[in-house]
């Protein structure tokens, strides 16, 4: 017989516990199995802890008071529920008292840290479950003699592992009258289902319809739990979790009874139990907390439980004293990004602090503004404030709120770009600490303005995200060792797909190539703009009547053959299908309407999803007036078994949770953390969800694998930001002749005045004019195509240097007053400067037709992202760099835009493209070195020198156009046509000695 047996395994648990403080209780002495729990200890702890209830009660039951107690304690339990009565207590003929005294914020009261102090932990072996058998389960938990968990263990040294502890748990342990320990919210509150390698839990046993999660660690971004050194892997269950501490503490501000309606009972609810990377991020975060005040990123995947975690990050950090009994924050703010999470978090929190004025949510329902609620929240100093992004900006729009001298933890929801930005500025300006000064001087008040927009003293962002941005790893994340950002709590897609809480969106991905021939309608050859004219060639197509009535003919045949009628997700499946624009939106569902109605089908309902009015051809559009009923009822109204398919354009790609989403249908280019969130949304786990499906006909899978593979596992970036950038990207500017130094004096002087005299705002846009005047001089519209170029390359490097700028100064405490004077001019400058006008929208439909559309099968499979290579970095657009500016007009005539564009239709460029090339070769032709190795090395070495440089700086225009970026990166014939042209232009010009005439 081996010693590395269940027993063992049993003996060495339970000795830790009780090394750690627990008391040994014995299931002879100390159980009773109809009352299901430990009488003698639960009354021990209620005389000494609470002694003069104790005589209350002795008064009102004398010498039954024993029994009497007991039986209150029971009946209370079953008729609210142990979760309740362990929280709340109980009420005896008007004697409170406590079953479990939990610790306290402060150290400010002895009494109640001596009742913590008097808590008996206690573990039991071998406990009877059921009066009528003498079944026993194999370890229970216990506080002052009140079951908490039930522990099934195994041991595959025998045979056996924590799946046959979940088997036995589905067969033998079915609630029942005779068995209140282990009934729902009766007495045990969790069980637990372990072996030496792993651990899952229920809070909820009901036979085969028991769900058990897991409860591991966690194993290098994978499933399960890494070998430890001298132990059992799970052995952080008894030397971590059930720690006394620990144990209390998440039993009071984690295990949340969740209800669907606020009038349910409790026993239609269900128990909320936190996963261990849940459980060991707020963990880390309040003791991190505690030190002071910092940023935090937690990269957690969709499936993750992002809402919980941020609520119980929440509820604990409003009541979060320091060492010295202080209250760390005057408030916390929840935001969300995405306005149908607002409602989810709302009632999240308040499931786990339900005190009188602790949460206020600002929502809809009340004839007073949210923005004004909001703003009367923050003054009256409510604990747990929960809005919306949206709600925060027309608050944040005004003057009155300055709430200097207090200190706020802002919990961010999907922290992306609008928290790293001008909206997250404006909020550190509204909530900041700004330093202020008696000095009148012009620099003190630059400085001040710098400071509130800079990192402050008095906020803290906890900012929680499946897809961090590289501005949001490097203004929420730590420093590894190496310098670089890190995520501070990562739970990776990977583990989330590993572990069963979201189903892999790209196991069954199906690809179709589109070919379309487009001729000229009209006998005359006119010129267009080449790159604005494919685009639009493109839009053309992707709408014309018979390109969508051949793609939904594809999407209903599939839906109904491969979906409904294979009886996916027990015939509950529905589907999704994600448009270009809200004009494809409405003819998509036009054309849904249509087959439908053709072919009889009766099983298949269309809904759609868009913003504003569409007008088509004479005809108004809404999706009100298309759906019949609000839109505002979309959602529910999609959750019925009345609808199948939502066609969506922009609206329902974040943030919708629909686990009866089975099939994706896509007709848009998405790239990058876009394709991530919207391909996710079919990610949902539904008991009866067994796969996924994607039909795309735009994407190829490569692009899609590299939009999907930096969030696979921890993301990282190629390069921090450098602040000094900004000093290049303001020579940039002042290089074009255009500013003058005594108008950003002139600016400066009169804009930080604490109050404008009169005249003073007419003589702020004097000097913001001038500028004007001389650009329009040098870039007007009556010049050249190619000067025009340059004056929107002027106009892209402000915008470049405004997005650098205010986002170092957030980052880093960046104080250059000279430098700021000169950002608060071009701020005001770049959007006085002439608009002239792209010609996006002309229109060619009367010169062009469609004369053929196939939609051609291409491949179906998966896409493998655990293939072992690593991900590359995310570039981080932050890192310097020029904003360039919109492509000059290169003229061509119409029918050899339409002939390239049926030749290339499969690379999709879009109108930056030829302006990118001359881009790059530009900033190459400064590059001393690379000119060097230009005039001293063979063509061949020089292509793999020249190709890197290149690839660099491609990657650095990522920002401006991040389609353009996949398309090349993912395609290696489109990038090596554009390198060579660009590679032999630069060698042609380097040897002519065009370029590099003063290098060495």
């Amino acid at each position: 017989m081996t010693k590395l047996n269940e027993a063992a395994y049993e003996r060495s648990l339970c000795q830790a516990l009780v090394d750690s403080g627990y008391d040994k209780l014995s299931p002879d002495k100390d159980w009773d199995v109809e009352l299901a729990l430990c009488p003698n200890v639960l009354l021990d702890y209620i005389r000494e802890s609470q002694p003069d209830a104790w005589k209350q009660l002795q008064g009102h039951y004398g010498a039954s008071v024993d029994a009497k107690v007991i039986d209150e304690i029971c009946r209370q339990i079953k008729k609210e529920g142990m979760l309740a009565i362990l929280r709340n207590g109980i009420r005896d003929r008007g004697v409170a008292y406590r079953l479990v005294q939990f610790a306290p914020p402060t150290s400010l009261n002895p009494d109640v840290a001596n009742r913590y102090a008097l808590n008996r932990m206690g573990v039991m072996q071998q406990v009877r479950f059921d009066s009528k058998t003498q079944q026993t389960i194999d370890v229970v938990l216990f506080v002052n003699g009140l079951p908490l968990a039930t522990i099934e263990l195994k041991n595959a040294y025998t045979g056996q592992t924590a799946t046959n502890a979940i088997k036995q748990y589905m067969r033998d342990r079915k609630p029942k009258s005779s068995t209140p320990l282990i009934d729902f919210n009766q007495r045990a509150l969790v069980h637990f289902a372990a072996d030496t390698a792993e651990c899952y839990m229920t809070t909820r046993l009901d036979g085969d319809k028991t769900y058990f999660l897991p409860f591991n660690k966690g194993n290098n971004g994978r499933k399960g739990n890494p070998v430890a050194e001298g132990n059992y892997s799970t052995h952080y269950l008894w030397d971590e979790v059930w720690k006394k501490d620990a144990w209390l503490d998440l039993l009071q501000n984690y295990i949340v009874l969740e209800r669907q309606n606020k009038s349910d009972p409790w026993r239609k609810g269900r128990l909320i139990f936190p996963r261990y990377h849940q459980w060991q991020c707020v963990r880390r975060l309040i003791a991190e907390s505690r030190k002071g005040l910092r940023n935090y990123l937690n990269q957690h995947s969709a499936g993750s439980g992002k809402t919980n975690t941020i609520s119980w990050v929440t509820h604990q950090l409003s009541t979060l004293h320091d060492e010295n009994n202080k209250t760390m924050y005057d408030g916390v703010i929840v935001v969300s990004d995405r306005r149908n999470l607002d409602k989810q978090l709302q009632d999240a929190i308040s499931n786990i602090d339900r005190k009188e004025g602790v949460v206020e949510c600002i929502v809809s329902g009340s004839n007073e503004s949210k923005s004004s609620r909001l703003r009367d929240a923050i003054k009256k100093g409510t604990r747990v404030i929960v809005t919306t992004l949206q709600t925060f900006r027309p608050m944040l729009e005004g003057e009155d709120l300055v709430l200097e001298g207090k200190r706020y933890a802002l919990v961010v929801d999907e922290a992306h770009s609008s928290q790293s930005g001008k909206a997250a500025a404006a909020l550190r300006a509204a909530l900041g600490d700004a330093e202020t000064t008696d000095s009148e001087a012009l620099e003190d008040l630059i400085v001040n303005q710098i400071v509130k927009r800079g990192p402050q003293t008095n906020l803290a962002f906890y900012a929680f995200t499946a897809t961090p941005k590289p501005k949001t790893l490097e203004m929420f994340g730590d420093v590894d060792a190496n310098g670089e950002p890190v995520p501070f709590s990562l739970y990776s897609m990977q583990q989330a797909i590993d572990e069963g809480f979201i189903l892999d969106v790209l196991k069954n991905y199906v690809t179709y190539d589109e070919m379309y021939e487009i001729v000229k309608s009209t006998p005359d050859d006119p010129v267009h703009e080449k790159s604005r004219s494919k685009k639009q060639i493109a839009r053309f197509a992707s709408l014309h009547e018979a390109a969508v009535e051949q793609k939904v003919t594809i999407i209903v045949e599939h839906f109904r053959e491969r979906v409904l009628l294979t009886g996916k997700i027990k015939g509950m499946a529905k589907a999704m299908v994600v448009t270009r624009s809200r004009l494809h939106a409405v003819r998509y569902f036009n054309a849904f309407q249509k087959y439908i109605a053709k072919q009889g089908y009766e099983d298949l309902r269309t809904l759609v999803a868009f913003s504003g009015t569409v007008d088509d051809q004479g005809e108004h559009y809404t999706e009100t007036s298309l759906n019949g009923f609000d839109e505002a009822k979309t959602p529910e109204k999609f959750d019925t078994h009345e609808y199948q398919v939502l066609i969506v354009a922009e609206k329902y790609q974040t943030g919708f949770d629909q686990p009866l989403l089975h099939t994706m249908y896509v007709d848009k280019v998405l790239g990058g953390i876009q394709a991530v969130q919207t391909l996710s949304r079919l990610n949902r786990c539904h008991p009866d969800k067994k796969d996924t499906c994607v039909v795309d006909f735009v994407n190829d899978r490569e692009t899609i694998y590299k939009a999907f593979k930096p969030y696979y596992d921890v993301t990282s970036i190629d390069e921090v930001t450098n602040p000094n950038h900004v000093y290049n990207q303001q020579s940039d500017i002042l290089s074009y002749g255009l500013i003058r130094d005594q108008e950003i004096e002139g600016f400066a002087e009169i804009y930080f005045k604490k109050k404008l005299a009169k005249g003073d705002t007419g003589h702020l846009d004097a000097l913001v004019q001038a500028a004007v005047k001389r650009f329009i001089d040098a870039y007007g519209e009556h010049h050249a195509p190619d000067i025009i170029t340059e004056g929107d390359n002027f106009k892209g490097n402000i915008r470049a240097f405004l997005r650098l700028y205010e986002f170092v100064t957030q980052v880093t405490r960046f104080v250059d007053m000279d430098l700021e004077k000169f950002y608060l001019f071009v701020k005001h400058l770049l959007p006085a400067l002439p608009f002239m006008g792209d010609g996006e929208n002309e229109d060619l439909s009367h010169e062009i037709e469609l004369k053929v559309y196939r939609a051609d099968f291409q491949e179906s499979g998966e896409i493998t992202l655990d293939d072992g290579t690593e991900a590359d970095p995310l570039h981080n657009p932050s890192t310097g760099g020029g904003g360039g500016g919109k492509p000059g007009e290169l003229l061509a005539p119409l029918s050899e835009i339409i002939r390239e564009f049926n030749e290339r239709y499969g690379l999709n460029f879009r109108e930056e493209d030829i302006h990118w090339m001359h881009n790059v070769e530009a900033e190459t032709e400064t590059d001393d070195v690379l000119i060097q190795q230009a005039k001293n090395s063979d063509p061949s070495a020089f292509k793999t020198v020249y190709d890197e440089k290149a690839l660099d700086l491609l990657i650095d225009k990522r920002e401006r156009d991040e389609e353009l970026f996949d398309v090349l990166i993912s395609n290696d014939g489109a990038r090596g046509f554009l390198f060579d042209k660009m590679r032999d232009a630069f060698l042609r010009r380097v040897l002519a000695d065009v370029v590099g005439s003063s290098a060495p």
